[in-house]
């Protein structure tokens, strides 16, 4: 939404990506100021099958082997995210729930069960986002990456 917001493509991703897997910083997130704030190779949770080009002005932060366009960020305040940080054990299971539809077989796409496994996995997620909030309001502890 924020990409479409900024006047940029959102548009078909080649590829579903439903489910944990990685995300990777690209060189842009390395130098940037959020980069002790994000995830950094931890699995994370997905359920898209869109994606969208990087706003002009904005800084391409994350990818993943699926998506190259996980994450940017546009000056010190305004952030994309492709993936899914707020994604709770409870949210998880209702989109199962309800967008079974969505879990057609495909390379990047996993079934509810494995979804679903890992109470642990959503808390790091909500962790990290508790970590970018804290960061974007202003409200540091220099804790950095989780």
């Amino acid at each position: 939404m924020i990409a479409d917001v900024l006047g940029t493509s959102v548009h078909p991703n080649p590829q579903r990506e439903i489910g944990w897997f990685p995300v990777y910083p690209t060189a842009a997130a390395e130098q940037s100021s959020i980069i002790d704030y994000l995830p950094r190779e931890l699995e994370i949770f997905h359920w898209h099958g869109d994606t969208f080009d990087i706003p002009e002005g904005a800084d391409h932060l994350m990818r993943s082997q699926a998506c190259k366009n996980q994450a940017f960020m546009l000056g010190d305040r305004v952030l994309g995210f492709q993936f899914h940080l707020e994604t709770t054990l409870e949210s998880a299971a209702a989109l199962a729930r309800n967008c079974a539809h969505d879990l057609r077989p495909g390379p990047f796409v996993q079934d509810a069960e494995t979804i679903l496994t890992g109470e642990e996995r959503f808390n790091r997620l909500n962790q990290s986002m508790e970590s970018i909030l804290e960061y974007l309001a202003g409200i540091t502890d220099n804790r950095g990456q989780i």
